[in-house]
């Protein structure tokens, strides 16, 4: 078997560093071994048939990325900059698609950190020396009092906060001498010493020791901020730390000073010190680095918890409710990572014997019964009988990212949503969760993953086992109003789903489930897009008179948002049902707010809120004098 061909999708240009370094420089060796490697800058028009894709600094869309995982591609994404940080504003998209690659690929020590906490194969990547095959090192020459500084222009501020009387020549896009990548080597030759300062953030510290290593391999004297990385760095050069780094307390004046004092030393010890960074860091040394952690399968990293993190889930108890006949339970029981973090308790609610899957001796999973609905009184049970100090409820199909288990005990609100992104083929996030009381209202909302803390879960939940599949809408319900509590919602993707496990109604699970125990009567039911429609009506009608005066409060703010929302919407016969189901639940709500009026009467009180609303009234009037017309013909509305 031939080796393997590799793709690069590549950030910019061969000017600028990651690029050159973490791409062109790489592609080049690779090809030197044989590989059979294409690059091209992002955005490729199409992209070429290979096996492995990188994207370098980079996020595809969420369509392509979809491709290449159905295709059965194996995708890195290299990454030398900390786009995780919030301030940033790319998490949301970074998380997105990293739940989706095989492998993670950082340039620093801390992003290495960083990541970790994030996706489970995380590997660090050096920067090769950033030097030209034909550039010649320093000589010693007689100290001219020359001193230099390099880098991206964004960074000169952190040259300007020394306050150096001396002069210090900038080599960057427009500084003292403009940068080149064809004459920067050269020219750094000439100073006496680079200073490399580093402001103090995040950000900075994310970086890795590029800049320092160039110097080293050109045989120039330097002094850098102590950062992690340029630590690292100098202690692998064997170089002194304290003549190189420059600590934040300490002035650099004092230090360029002690530099020129002692500069036939210094000097001395960086011409060594070149020999190893030729040896460590070598475009050959990396190269071999990489292909081994791309080609060797990477073990899955373990968690490290905080101790109080240890704690906090010592105190939550694990409901997953396992609807489907199509066994999703142990994808889910997989991501808890049971073998790692210890739970109160880990419960199953099914309608099905899973006791085939040899789930862990944790797991409790009661014998099912002989009614599929008994499972959604069950579940309220189950929610309830906690004992820690708090409940997350899952739904079988969705798992665990990594970056949960982080992001997790930081929460403090008594009831919060996390964002679900759907796995291969789908790739996109789930709708955002209903935050504001009056878009929990205006339909039914079945959460797909919901953390709670047990105070409110022991308050809220009595009574909701009897609306059936619409129990944990009812809680959220009473739960948003009478606890004047404000959700949370976690936006980053810190929970994936099989999209599988998104699709299908109650009855649809339902009629699997007589498929499964006597297919004979699953033939005989009834339509089950017609039966789901029925039975969610049913429910929603039981949960609006359990709370009629709430639905009766928020109805003037309830109905124009429903109308809105059936105003932009296609009448289609396919979507027949729907449409018809949408025009119910509206009218449940009205009759809430009192029952001696008419359904027509509705159309004058959205009237009043049709221009705030940007509603067109008669475009308005005959969607739904046209869908009223169709609910008296199916007699679902009298």
């Amino acid at each position: 078997m031939g080796k393997k061909s590799i793709h690069f999708e590549l950030w910019r240009d061969e000017n600028t560093g990651s690029s050159r370094l973490r791409g062109y420089a790489l592609a080049r060796e690779l090809r030197n071994r044989g590989y059979h490697v294409s690059m091209a800058c992002f955005p490729s028009p199409k992209l070429p048939e290979a096996d492995i894709f990188v994207f370098q600094k980079v996020v595809p869309t969420l369509e392509r990325l979809a491709e290449l995982k159905s295709a059965g591609k194996r995708i890195l994404f290299d990454i030398d900059d900390n786009y995780l940080l919030d301030d940033v504003g790319k998490k949301r998209d970074i998380l997105s698609f990293i739940n989706a690659v095989d492998l993670v690929v950082v340039g620093s020590n801390l992003l290495l950190e960083t990541f970790q906490a994030y996706h489970d194969r995380v590997v660090l990547f050096e920067n090769p020396l950033d030097i030209l095959p034909q550039s010649l090192p320093k000589k010693l020459e007689p100290l001219s009092g020359s001193l230099g500084w390099v880098g991206n222009r964004s960074n000169l501020p952190s040259l300007e906060e020394l306050g150096l009387l001396e002069k210090v020549t900038t080599i960057t896009s427009g500084g003292d001498i403009e940068w080149s990548l064809s004459t920067v080597d050269q020219e750094l030759v000439k100073f006496d010493a680079v200073l490399l300062p580093v402001i103090r953030t995040k950000w900075n510290y994310s970086k890795n020791a590029n800049r320092l290593l160039k110097c080293v391999g050109l045989g120039v004297p330097f002094l850098a901020s102590a950062t992690p990385d340029n630590r690292v760095a100098v202690e692998q050069l064997g170089l002194d730390p304290h003549r190189f780094l420059v600590e934040e307390s300490e002035s650099w004046a004092d230090k360029i000073a002690e530099l020129r004092a002692n500069y036939s030393e210094a000097f001395s010890a960086i011409s060594k010190a070149r020999t190893v960074a030729k040896k460590c860091y070598s475009i050959e040394a990396v190269a071999g680095v990489w292909i081994e952690a791309v080609f060797n399968e990477q073990p899955k990293a373990s968690l490290e918890l905080t101790p109080a993190s240890k704690e906090w889930f010592k105190e939550l108890d694990v409901v997953v409710l396992d609807e489907a006949e199509q066994s999703f339970l142990q994808h889910t029981l997989e991501s808890l990572r049971i073998s790692e973090v210890a739970y109160r308790s880990i419960q199953v609610v099914s309608p099905y014997d899973r006791r085939e899957l040899k789930l862990p001796a944790a797991v409790r999973l009661p014998e099912p019964g002989d009614d599929f609905f008994e499972i959604y009184p069950r579940l309220c049970c189950s929610l309830g009988s906690g004992t820690g100090k708090r409940v997350l409820f899952i739904r079988a199909g969705a798992a665990l990212a990594r970056g949960f288990f982080l992001s997790a005990p930081q929460t403090t609100a008594d009831l919060t949503y996390f964002t679900v992104q759907q796995e291969t083929p789908a790739l996109k996030c789930c709708p955002t969760p209903p935050i504001q009381v009056e878009r929990l209202l205006m339909e039914p909302y079945e959460p797909f993953i919901l953390l709670m803390s047990a105070e409110v879960v022991q308050k809220h939940l009595a009574g909701s086992e009897r609306f059936g599949a619409l129990g944990l809408w009812n809680f959220l319900i009473r739960a948003y109003t009478g606890s004047n509590l404000t959700p949370s919602h976690v936006s980053d993707p810190l929970v994936t789903a099989i999209p599988g496990a998104l699709r299908g109604s109650v009855v649809d699970h339902y009629v699997q489930w007589w498929k499964k125990r006597a297919s004979s009567v699953a033939k005989d039911l009834p339509n089950t897009r017609v039966e789901w429609l029925r039975l969610q009506k049913l429910w929603h009608g039981m949960v609006i008179s359990a709370n009629h005066e709430l639905f009766a409060k928020y109805c003037a703010v309830i109905l124009p948002l429903c109308f809105q929302k059936l105003a932009h919407a296609e009448l289609q016969p396919k979507h027949e049902f729907d449409n018809l189901n949408e025009i119910h639940m509206i009218y449940q709500a009205f009759k809430a707010v009192d029952r001696s009026r008419t359904f027509t009467r509705l159309l004058g009180f959205c009237r009043v809120f049709s221009s705030s609303f940007a509603i067109k009234w008669k475009h308005l009037r005959r969607r739904v004098n046209q869908t009223h017309k169709r609910a008296k013909r199916y007699g679902d509305l009298t």
